[in-house]
């Protein structure tokens, strides 16, 4: 199956994007490593008119902000991302469940796994 037959990929963002570590100063200010790679690859897969979405459950500002700054769309605060992705985006964008290649690693992506098209889990991924 050719990769450019999917529409959507879309990620989870701590343990996919991140190798899960948070930094956090004093002030409670939380700072994440992101791999240069992963960012450059993405936008090889926009390029190629392929939507890429970031949906996790993390809130943290530096997440916001560096996918702003790529032009990736995030969505945060997301716990159930099955019944986000289909009530809210899947509707208002056309995208359906054989649309998408879905990475995650976390007990809530596992719905979101078994449902896309095509899938995948870094090796470190929840049981």
């Amino acid at each position: 199956m050719c990769i450019l037959s999917i529409k959507a990929f879309i990620t989870d963002l701590d343990g996919t994007l991140t190798d899960g570590g948070y930094y956090v100063d004093c002030n409670g200010c939380v700072q994440k490593k992101y791999n240069t790679r992963d960012f450059y690859y993405l936008s090889l897969l926009q390029d190629k008119g392929i939507d890429v979405f970031i949906v996790t459950s993390s809130v943290d500002d530096c997440d916001l902000f560096r996918m702003e700054k790529l032009g990736i769309k995030i969505f945060q605060g997301i716990k159930n991302k099955r019944s986000f992705l289909e009530d809210d985006l899947f509707p208002t964008t056309g995208i359906t469940w054989d649309d998408v290649f879905y990475v995650g690693d976390y007990p809530n992506d596992f719905e979101c796994i078994n449902r896309s098209r095509i899938s995948a889990c870094p090796s470190d991924s929840s049981d």
